[in-house]
């Protein structure tokens, strides 16, 4: 069901850039706006001048952070900084990373363009929501510079791993064409694959799968409004460049996938929410406690890690530290049916299936008194991706309450996905992120 294609993918000349490593960054919505003035002072050819360009204060319609990106594109093509592929290739892409329990692990995947498609159709599937700004800032970006300068990340079936085996019998034996080691630690590598044969048949196997969308579910959207714009100005043909996008595909059945999960913590908090939490959450929850000092901190630390990971193979379980106190609370759901009146009869069972439900249902909608509306907004809500650092901003910071979650199962995805619901914002965080800027796809 998927129709991809080759393409004649723009890459940086690594003989004009002073490395690959100065010039690339991770996606746009994960870079810090200290993280956005380091990129800058890195390289003046850095990506991040194409993908989150400075904002100044004299900016307006004509001169502003997109129309600076297309004329910086446009000057680093003439210049030959960036330089686009003779041949239409499919990019095999290979990340060697650190897994959860310290083992390296490699994620393979690749890279071609993907015929887009109405969700309606079923063929690709979002399964988390979106909001309205992060759609018309991508939809500004895309139409002054007419170019997907990152990959939609997506996920396909194929337990026989086919694929993998088509892109390493072409990369077998040869040197990366692109290679280089992120500040994470991940070694990134690209490897072009031209064999026509190679890419027929990759093509072919791919058009009986379904896609799900496991990262840039905004650029995706995006790309399907800008579509229908240019459908709108013009009549263009099926083969059109504006019919399609580029995206990374990942096979959901491969051992190097895995997914971490996103925290969360709350600010903004009055004292009778923080107060009707604590002495609320034993109604649904069975709650133990990990007391911890200045002494043994570390090790309650990872027990208490430990324990949210053993319950969480087989119910709901959340960890939680509030503000001021000297332990960590496990929260375990034993019996479901406490939360059922909570939840929305009508929900999908494979949403309520999910911690993340549970948690902005039962904790933040409940019982913290935090809606939906607010939770969308961000207003009294942040997300971090380490659980460190998420309990830090409550014991150092303004932050009051800290949720550590299990990470969602990729079956949930697939389970969330096809049965046409889409889970909260940042229910999964596939690690580790693809790096923006190793290839781009100009659409004319």
């Amino acid at each position: 069901m998927a129709d991809i294609k080759p393409f004649r993918g723009i890459v940086y000349n690594e003989e004009n850039v002073s490395s690959l490593k100065d010039v690339t960054t991770p996606p746009y919505d994960v870079i810090t706006k200290e993280e956005q003035e380091r990129f800058y002072a890195e390289s003046a050819h850095n990506v991040v001048r194409l993908i989150l360009g400075r904002q100044g204060e004299l900016d307006n319609s004509n001169d502003n952070r997109y129309t600076r990106a297309a004329a910086f594109f446009g000057d680093w093509l003439s210049a030959g900084v960036l330089t686009r592929d003779d041949d239409e290739l499919i990019y095999l892409y290979q990340q060697d990373y650190k897994g959860a329990d310290g083992t390296m692990k490699t994620r393979t995947g690749f890279i071609a363009l993907a015929r887009l498609e109405d969700f309606s159709s079923g063929k690709i599937l979002p399964h988390e929501k979106t909001l309205a700004g992060p759609r018309s800032d991508r939809l500004k970006l895309m139409e002054a510079c007419h170019s997907n300068f990152s990959q939609i990340f997506t996920l396909y079936s194929d337990k026989e791993l086919t694929v993998n085996a088509l892109l390493s019998n072409c990369s077998r034996g040869a040197a990366p064409d692109m290679e280089v080691t992120d500040d994470a630690g991940v070694t990134h590598r690209i490897f072009k694959i031209g064999d026509p044969d190679a890419i027929a048949k990759i093509v072919r196997i791919m058009k009986e799968k379904n896609l799900f969308i496991a990262d840039g579910h905004h650029r995706y959207e995006t790309a399907l409004n800008f579509r229908n714009i240019m459908r709108k100005r013009r009549d263009i043909p099926a083969d059109s460049p504006y019919n399609y996008v580029m995206m990374y595909f990942s096979n959901m059945d491969d051992d190097g996938l895995v997914v971490f999960p996103t925290h969360r913590v709350l600010f903004n908090l009055q004292g009778y929410q923080m107060d009707f939490l604590k002495s609320e959450v034993g109604k649904y929850f069975t709650v133990t406690t990990y007391p911890f000092s200045g002494n043994d901190e570390e090790s309650v630390t990872n027990e208490f890690y430990s324990k949210l990971e053993e319950e969480g193979g087989s119910k709901h379980a959340f960890g939680m530290y509030c503000k001021g106190d000297d332990h960590y609370s496990l929260l375990v759901l034993d019996d479901g049916g406490k939360v059922d009146g909570i939840l929305p009869d009508d929900m999908d069972a494979n949403l309520k299936s999910l911690d993340v439900t549970i948690l902005h249902s039962v904790l933040i909608d409940h019982l913290l008194g935090v809606g939906t509306a607010a939770q969308e907004n961000q207003e009294n809500l942040k997300y971090v991706k380490e659980s460190g650092k998420a309990i830090r901003l409550v014991k150092d910071g303004d932050y009051q309450v800290a949720f550590i979650l299990n990470p969602t199962k990729i079956e949930q995805v697939k389970a969330v996905a096809s049965s046409g619901n889409k889970m909260p914002q940042k229910s999964t965080f596939f690690y580790p992120k693809l790096l923006t800027g190793l290839v781009i796809n100009k659409l004319d």
